[in-house]
């Protein structure tokens, strides 16, 4: 899923009169998430001020006060204010409203979303399909918002409990104690004839609550795999379409029996429902182990209606004990051999530098490798050539654009790229309003910063800048706020440091008021090499060993660290995955922070126009 902080509230909006722009601005930043037993963070930055305001900035249920502080800020000053939120009841009503008691009097709100989300709870099994008189084996992760272990005083009362296929509760754990590193371990041997279907384990913490699912059900394990690999590209003008069959026990050996492969055009390009209707190519061959199976792609293709995918099953009858196992997979049929894009670093804006690039990469991704041929560009605005120039491709598969935006006249420009006799239009550019008076822009010195270093950013304008507020938010927190003096330069740099607070990845957000009152903003994304302070390393004495031969596991981590491990037989894996925990479903839990469980889960750009909206007064993000 793509990520940015998602604003809940819109800038209050005002009809422009010169009148209320004399005596300066300010602004008020905060997250619109508020938590009990936190620190709610709001950034207050002024701007051009004739005199000093004084700041009355409350967290309010209706009538009653919550936390509130005062402070008095000079012209063009920045400060940062911490409210302690205890245990507060959940509400709808909850509301961040600042005042101005002296120099410019106001009052403005806005409405917070209440979250009450402690802790994340992670759960491993062993496997995903017991079978009667099997013992369920799991583990239970409870960690913080920080991502650290959940202190066992705050997860008094936690319960843990599983329920059969039929919804009847079979095993309680109740008032489960969890160790110092957050982690509660436990087993359920399962009788001879227990409740056939889908069973559930469910764990309560915290007003949270976690369920897994797993199947109980009598099966037979599987001794061998099926996998059909197909080639990574089809174009319509290849003559065959090769296929890769591979069947082999799970101890290694190969598998002899006899390979049946169907290949028929997707269902949904095809357009038909009944799957009866499709036509079906099929191929039967002996396999002993492996083999290649080649269709005629031209005969695929003969079909009279239009798909460009097709789809691919393989089963392989062992030749032993007749048993069947099988596999499938997917094909995509494509007209070209390239992609071609147009990649910007950020959209063009009068007075800014503007850094484009062709980018040509095979139909896989991967970046095509030619410092030979030419790329030859033309850039159109309604069919008049305003730029021509031929390029040629880096080793990343990429040509600098080397244009001058300003120098040509358009509303619009479509670029057209010829490559190796192709012709191209990946993409346009396109130019802003004219009711956008300024622009600010902001990029990273590094692509990904490295926990505890300072981040450095440049920051870019198209008029000179004075005074910039700055603001940093992660897991729906403001975890740092401030500003840089710009001394009129139109280029100034901004450092950062970085803390835990901002994982598992952060959004910078800047911008500043104009005398007109007009704001001006820009954001970037702040992302991190590795978003775990502590990490493991698992090694094996050897890769292969005989049944009931001894191997050594070594594992490296912090010192007092818990390492829990997991050994499980291939066959179970086959049978039903999904049991495991991994790390990139710890981190998509993690960045649940990013929102309240009542709003959309997503992430989205952050929609303050630029020199658009007069008068900013509160913004939530």
């Amino acid at each position: 899923m793509e990520l940015d902080m998602q604003p809940f509230a819109e800038p209050v909006e005002s009809k422009y009169r010169p009148e209320d722009h004399k005596n300066g601005h300010y602004s008020i930043v905060g997250s619109s998430i508020l938590r009990p037993n936190s620190e709610y963070r709001v950034g207050v930055t002024t701007f051009d001020l004739k005199e000093a305001i004084a700041f009355r900035v409350s967290i309010k249920n209706g009538a009653n006060v919550i936390k509130s502080k005062e402070l008095t800020l000079n012209n063009n000053e920045s400060r940062n204010v911490t409210l302690e939120i205890g245990s507060i009841p959940k509400s709808e009503s909850y509301e961040l409203v600042a005042e101005g008691l002296s120099g410019i009097i106001f009052t403005e709100r806005a409405a917070l979303k209440f979250d009450d989300k402690q802790c994340s709870m992670l759960i491993q099994m062993d496997k995903a399909w017991y079978k009667p008189g099997d013992t369920v084996y799991f583990r239970v992760l409870v960690l913080d918002r920080g991502f650290k272990p959940f202190s066992p005083a705050s997860a008094n009362g936690m319960t843990v409990f599983i329920r059969d296929g039929q919804g009847n509760r079979v095993k309680q754990w109740s008032n489960v104690a969890l160790s110092e590193c957050g982690v509660f371990e436990a087993d359920l041997q399962l009788s001879t004839e227990p409740i056939i279907g889908n069973w559930s384990l469910n764990v309560k913490v915290a007003e949270e609550e976690q369920v897994k699912n797993f199947l109980v059900e009598r099966y037979v394990l599987p001794t061998y795999s099926v996998k059909v690999e197909a080639p990574g590209f089809v174009f319509l003008s290849d003559e065959f379409l090769k296929l890769v069959v591979t069947a082999k026990y799970t101890f290694g050996k190969p598998v002899v029996g006899e390979l049946t492969l169907s290949v028929q055009p997707s269902q949904e390009w095809c357009g038909w429902h009944e799957s009866n209707n499709v036509p079906v190519h099929k191929q039967t061959v002996p396999i002993d182990g492996k083999t290649i199976v080649e269709f005629n792609l031209k005969e695929l293709l003969k079909e009279d209606f239009y798909f460009r995918e097709v789809s691919i099953s393989a089963e392989v009858k062992e030749t032993l004990t007749g048993r069947t196992m099988r596999d499938s997979t997917k094909v995509k049929l494509h007209e070209k051999r390239f992609n071609v894009n147009l990649e910007e670093e950020s959209s063009y804006f009068p007075g800014l530098p503007y850094h484009a690039w062709i980018k040509i990469t095979n139909v896989d991704g991967s970046p095509v490798q030619d410092t030979s041929n030419p790329v030859q560009v033309t850039i159109h605005n309604r069919n008049i050539d305003l730029w021509k120039d031929t390029l040629t491709l880096d080793s990343n598969g990429m040509a600098k654009l080397n244009v001058n935006l300003d120098e040509l006249k358009f509303s619009y420009l479509t670029v057209h790229v010829t490559y190796l006799g192709e012709r191209y239009e990946p993409g346009g550019i396109s130019k802003p309003s004219e009711s956008v008076k300024a622009k600010m822009r902001v990029r990273s010195k590094e692509k990904v910063f490295t926990l505890g270093n300072e981040m450095q950013f440049e920051v870019t304008s198209t008029h000179p800048l004075k005074h910039v507020s700055y603001t940093l938010l992660a897991r729906g927190e403001l975890v740092a706020s401030g500003a840089i003096e710009g001394a009129d330069n139109k280029i100034v740099p901004i450092n950062v440091p970085s803390t835990s607070k901002m994982l598992p990845r952060a959004k910078l957000l800047l911008h500043y008021i104009t005398t007109e009152g007009y704001i001006v903003t820009s954001q970037t994304k702040v992302a991190f090499d590795n978003v775990y302070e502590n990490n493991v390393k698992l090694t094996l004495s050897q890769d292969e060993a005989k049944p009931g031969e001894a191997v050594d596991l070594t594992v490296q981590t912090q010192k007092d660290s818990f390492v829990g491990l997991l050994g499980v037989d291939l066959s179970v894996v086959l049978l039903k995955s999904g049991f495991d925990l991994s790390r990139d479903k710890a981190t998509e839990e993690w960045q649940r922070y990013e929102s309240a469980p009542s709003a959309p889960y997503r992430w989205v750009e952050h929609n303050v126009r630029d020199a658009e909206v007069p008068t900013i007064k509160t913004v939530l993000f």
